[in-house]
């Protein structure tokens, strides 16, 4: 039996459809993300989940037990929002035990429990200080401390690193993630941000437009996306409109509107056919220009550098910019704007999808 189920929950605010018929199954003890962009639906659908906003249609079931209409303080959840949502007058292990007190528990019970989350989230040195005593990481793990201090059978967080700076939350990921492993605690997280999602879930479900498009692992998420979006959103990608010339076993040729033809091996079309056609930043490869010409080619217009990788613009028509992402340790790396280069694009990561009529 499934730890959390949702039977094609749907959300409707007049004639704006938040959600749309998602279904879905977590079981006991994983950890999965919500991701999408601004406006997919991943947050409604997290507080209908929680019983802060009701379904319009379709029903939430936490283990046997219907929770579709049952009060948020009923379910036994622990949430964790983006913005702490911390009593700023009560210390940190104040803060913590308030769920704790509201369960009824008192004294030496009380206080055994405080303390037992305040070391889970290493925070127990600093039980006394209020919260604008505390930097932002500080405060994310008094959140947590207190969401999971009552035993909650689930844990949701709602972007809960979205406020952190970027080196806080690459730690908050790993502490996150090592404490719901050691918890064993079913989660379930939302964010935006892709790198987030595909480093700390077991799965990954990802929202479009109020619908589910995707459910997978993070390695088949991002090496095999069911449709142009996902594989959009998932990976740093170039996209494109095109048409299909042809199809066959080993996926379509496509013509790109400046005449270009490319192959890719990841595609459900037919011939005359309308694409929209993403290319990995991480496909593209350089070399310099063989003035062949039948080549793909084009000009360095600009060069990035950020560390491991570089990124090259690279113009290939007057109204085409694409961008390569290189091994900062490759020759490619190396060209300047300027450099005229032949274009090699790896078939398998091209994916392309009918454009919607």
């Amino acid at each position: 039996m499934a730890e959390l189920e949702l039977i094609g929950v749907s959300k409707r605010y007049a004639d704006q459809v938040a959600v749309s018929d998602v279904s879905l199954q977590i079981a006991s003890g994983e950890f999965l993300s919500l991701l999408g962009p601004s406006g997919c639906g991943k947050t409604t659908l997290l507080r209908i989940i929680a019983g802060l906003v009701d379904p319009s249609e379709g029903q939430i079931k936490l283990g046997d037990r219907d929770i579709t209409r049952v009060p948020v303080h009923k379910r036994g959840l622990g949430l964790v929002f983006q913005s702490y949502a911390l009593f700023p007058h009560m210390n940190v292990a104040d803060n913590v035990a308030y769920g704790l007190r509201r369960q009824g528990l008192r004294g030496q019970g009380l206080r055994r429990r405080v303390d037992e989350a305040l070391a889970l989230v290493r925070m127990t040195h600093l039980a006394g200080r209020l919260p604008r005593q505390l930097s932002g990481g500080q405060q994310q793990r008094v959140a947590l401390a207190r969401a999971i201090a009552p035993r909650p059978r689930l844990l949701l967080l709602d972007e809960p690193l979205s406020n952190l700076d970027a080196l806080l939350r690459d730690e908050m990921q790993i502490e996150i993630r090592r404490l719901q492993q050691e918890l064993g605690i079913t989660s379930i997280f939302v964010t935006h941000d892709r790198s987030e999602a595909l480093s700390m879930s077991d799965r990954v479900c990802v929202l479009g437009q109020g619908r589910l498009q995707q459910i997978g692992t993070p390695e088949d998420i991002y090496q095999n996306p069911a449709n142009s979006f996902v594989a959009g959103f998932i990976g740093r990608s170039n996209r494109l409109q095109g048409r299909t010339v042809s199809v066959g076993l080993d996926g379509a040729i496509l013509r790109l509107a400046n005449g270009t033809m490319i192959h890719s091996a990841v595609s459900a079309l037919s011939v005359g056919q309308e694409a929209d056609i993403v290319i990995r930043y991480d496909a593209i490869r350089l070399s310099v220009a063989s003035g062949a010409p039948d080549q793909f080619s084009g000009e360095v217009i600009l060069r990035s550098f950020s560390g491991p990788q570089v990124q090259l613009v690279i113009r290939a028509s007057t109204d085409m910019d694409l961008i390569a992402e290189i091994p900062s340790h490759l020759p490619a790396a190396n060209f300047a704007p300027g450099t005229r280069v032949d274009i090699a694009i790896n078939p398998a990561a091209v994916f392309a999808g009918g454009r919607p009529s």
